[in-house]
């Protein structure tokens, strides 16, 4: 099979954020059973918010190289915000947008007035593409808030998970890790401050962007870490209190592939498929997450997590899902 895949991310750059790690991770899965050319479309050299005005743009060059090419598919990693959302529509080959995460479960989030309305906003847009093409998400929780009558046309691009060492230790460190210049970072780690004192162990926090607070003596600041396996080295749980959810939360994957229970509220699971107290642990209130932290042991939910892990996202396991789906005429 090949190939042609057009990213508006910049896959070169030394950024680690999600929406690159989705396009690195299923272009190695589309190079284990096809032939792979990556394009890239560059959205910047258009006005930043052209989008609600026009989203019809076309890269007419790279357009007519890519039908030139006979391509058997092309694979368009974009977003609703994209100036060239439908201009896209203009390559003659086939098509699958690749949105990863879906307005439609963005406008149920809590978020500010102003993003709720630029939510709305998006879905139309997606709904344009959603009434003719088909389009790709991370996972059901994505697309079961899509209308119905899209449904047909969604396909699932599920993540895969490098499986590490199994790092779990039950009477080890409570983590936090993240960017806390993102907002519902920043909200997670206040909150857990102010309870710090009541948790019967340590919490570290990692990342980047740590604000300065009256923090309790419990919380151990760390900041930079060179690598994952220093974070996750000796832990007990990750601690994600965040109300926000949609596409896959990176830290939780990376929690997962070293057997690292996560302690969080729903939204922290988007698109997992993880059971609460089989596999994660789900909270509803800062009290609850307290009395998770002080309970005894977590052994049982980390074995059953790793477990889960290893038969639900190898390497292998989605590389076998996703060209499932090219295989399928029915869905191409």
């Amino acid at each position: 099979m090949k190939i042609a895949y057009i990213t508006e991310r910049d896959l070169n750059s030394n950024r680690v954020i999600g929406s690159i790690t989705r396009d690195i991770r299923l272009l190695e899965v589309l190079k284990s059973f096809s032939e792979v050319d990556i394009y890239f479309n560059n959205p910047s050299i258009y006005y930043k918010y052209l989008y609600v005005i026009n989203n019809y743009n076309s890269n007419n060059k790279l357009f007519k190289e890519i039908d030139s090419k006979n391509y058997d598919i092309v694979i368009i990693s974009t977003f609703p915000i994209s100036p060239f959302l439908n201009g896209y529509k203009k390559l003659s080959t086939k098509k699958i947008f690749y949105f990863a995460d879906s307005s439609y479960h963005f406008r149920t989030q809590k978020i500010s007035i102003k993003y709720k309305a630029v939510s709305y906003l998006l879905s139309f847009k997606e709904k344009s593409i959603l009434n003719s093409e088909y389009c790709a998400y991370l996972g059901n929780d994505e697309i079961k808030h899509i209308p119905k009558k899209y449904q047909k046309n969604c396909l699932t691009f599920p993540f895969f998970i490098n499986i590490n060492t199994n790092y779990f230790n039950n009477i080890g460190k409570l983590i936090i890790v993240g960017d806390y210049n993102f907002k519902p970072n920043y909200i997670m780690l206040k909150n857990i401050n102010n309870i710090a004192e009541k948790i019967n162990h340590d919490i570290y926090i990692y990342g980047n962007n740590i604000p300065k607070l009256d923090y309790k003596s419990n919380i151990k600041i760390i900041g930079y870490a060179e690598t994952l396996d220093e974070i996750y080295q000796d832990t007990r749980a990750l601690l994600y209190g965040i109300d926000y959810g949609t596409g896959i939360k990176n830290k939780v994957l990376e929690a997962m592939s070293y057997a690292i229970p996560t302690i969080g509220y729903k939204e922290a699971f988007t698109n997992l498929d993880l059971v609460d107290k089989k596999n994660c642990l789900i909270v509803d209130s800062l009290k609850d997450l307290i009395n998770i932290c002080n309970s005894k042991d977590l052994s049982k939910i980390s074995n059953n997590l790793h477990s889960y892990t290893k038969k639900n996202f190898s390497l292998q396991v989605i590389t076998s899902k996703i060209q499932g789906i090219f295989n399928d005429k029915k869905n191409i």
